[in-house]
């Protein structure tokens, strides 16, 4: 996974959806973002290195944003 990231919880791939599992008590302490009013909470889904033996096949992290790269002129 990502370094710097929050773990959240897992995920499994079924067909062509990603179910994923998480813990209402760590979502509560995320850090939300206001937006028009409205709180909003930015996960990530990352595909992990190797399936788990319970089936799991990616993680949720919290969103950290990445600062943007200046282009070269």
């Amino acid at each position: 996974m990502e370094t710097n990231s929050n773990f959240v919880g897992n995920g499994k791939s079924i067909g062509r959806k990603i179910q994923v599992t998480l813990k209402w008590e760590d979502l509560k302490k995320l850090k939300k973002n206001d937006f028009k009013g409205q709180k909003l909470l930015t996960l990530d889904i990352i595909p992990l290195k190797q399936t788990s033996q319970w089936g799991h096949s990616h993680g949720v992290v919290e969103f950290i944003r990445q600062a943007k790269e200046e282009k070269a002129n």
